[in-house]
C-alpha cells in the first residue's frame, strides 16, 4: 500500500463518526514522508487539510475533495527521561491520555489541566487547549514546526509563541506542529494519580463521554467574565433538542452528540440554531470551537 491512497473513509477516523471519504489520504510516519506528501500537494495544486486524532472536527457528509493529511503516526514518541524529572519531550501524535499516564508514573504534576481533553498533543498545542485549571501554553518550553511549503523545520521557544483563548498566532499558513517540550513540576506519583483519577471521575459525571461527539462545540463567549457556552445554549432552551441523529446533550449543553446515524447536516443545523437563538434572545455571539471542514474546503500550497 502506497503512502498516498484514494477514496479513504474518514468517519472512522473521527470522534464524531461522521463524514464522507477523502479523495486522497496520506498518513506519513516521518518528516521524509511528510516531504513526499508536500511534493504531491505542490505538483497537483490540490487542496488539503490536516487531520489529527479527529477529536475536534466535523467533516462534510460528502467527504473532502482533496488530500487529507493524517498525522497520528507522524511522531508518537514520548520521552520522560530528562534528569530533572520535569521536562517531557512529546511528539505531536502522542495521545493526551498517554502523556497523563507518563505523568502519573513519573510523578510529574502540572498537566492535570489536560484531564478530560480528547485527542493528541498536536491539537492541544495548536488550539491552546485547557480546562478551568489553565491552558497548555504555560507548560510549553518549545515547539517544533514543519512547513509543507518549504519542507523545512524550525523550533520556537516559548517566548516566541503567541497564544490566545483556544487560538494561536505563530503558525505560518502551511506549518504544522510536529512536537514539543513541556515542563511540569516534580511530585509524588501517588499524588498525581489521585488528582488525575478524581478529575476523570468528575468528567464522567458531567460530560456525555458514552456517545460520539467532538467535545466542546463552542468557545466560551467571555471566559474572563464567566460567560460559558453551555449556559448560553441551556438558557435559550436547547437542552436535549434533537435534529435527525444529532442532539444537544442533556448532560452538558456545549456537547452535540451523535445518537446514531447523525449527519454533518444534522450537527450543523443544531449549531446554526444555537447561534441564532443566542444572538436573537441574549445578544451573545457564539463561535465554534469545533473545526468544520467543507467538501471543497482546505488550502493549497500554490
Amino acid at each position: 500500500m502506497g503512502l498516498i491512497r484514494e477514496n479513504v473513509p474518514l468517519a472512522p477516523l473521527t470522534y464524531y463518526k461522521i463524514g464522507g471519504p477523502a479523495r486522497w489520504f496520506a498518513q506519513p510516519t516521518s518528516l521524509e514522508e511528510l516531504g513526499q506528501v508536500a511534493d504531491f500537494l505542490a505538483s497537483n495544486r490540490m487542496p488539503y487539510f490536516v487531520l489529527g486524532a479527529g477529536s475536534n472536527v466535523l467533516l462534510d457528509d460528502a467527504g473532502f475533495d482533496g488530500l487529507v493529511l493524517g498525522t497520528t503516526k507522524l511522531d508518537p514518541s514520548l520521552d520522560s527521561s530528562d534528569p530533572s524529572k520535569e521536562v517531557l519531550t512529546v511528539g505531536a501524535s502522542v495521545p493526551v491520555i498517554q502523556l497523563l499516564r507518563a505523568c502519573m508514573r513519573e510523578g510529574i504534576s502540572g498537566f492535570e489541566l489536560l484531564v478530560g481533553i480528547p485527542g493528541n498533543m498536536g491539537g492541544v498545542f495548536a488550539m491552546n487547549a485547557g480546562t478551568r485549571l489553565g491552558e497548555i501554553e504555560k507548560a510549553i518550553v518549545e515547539l517544533t514546526l514543519y512547513d509543507l511549503a518549504t519542507k523545512t523545520s524550525r523550533t520556537l521557544p516559548r517566548a516566541r509563541l503567541s497564544y490566545g483563548y483556544r487560538s494561536q498566532r505563530f503558525l505560518g499558513p502551511h506549518e504544522l506542529i510536529v512536537g514539543g517540550k513541556l515542563r511540569g513540576t516534580r511530585s509524588e506519583p501517588k499524588k498525581v494519580q489521585d488528582e488525575v483519577q478524581a478529575l476523570l471521575a468528575a468528567r464522567k459525571k458531567a460530560q456525555p463521554i458514552d456517545k460520539p461527539s467532538c467535545g466542546s462545540v463552542f468557545k466560551n463567549p467571555d471566559p474572563a467574565k464567566g460567560v460559558h457556552a453551555w449556559k448560553v445554549v441551556a438558557d435559550v432552551g436547547l437542552r436535549g433538542h434533537r435534529i435527525g441523529g444529532a442532539q444537544v446533550s442533556e448532560l452538558h449543553t456545549n456537547f452535540i452528540v451523535n445518537l446514531g446515524g447523525a449527519t454533518a447536516s444534522d450537527v450543523r443545523a443544531l449549531i446554526d440554531e444555537a447561534k441564532a437563538r443566542a444572538k436573537d434572545r441574549l445578544g451573545v455571539t457564539l463561535e465554534e470551537e469545533v473545526q468544520i471542514v467543507a467538501h471543497d474546503g482546505g488550502k493549497r500550497l500554490s
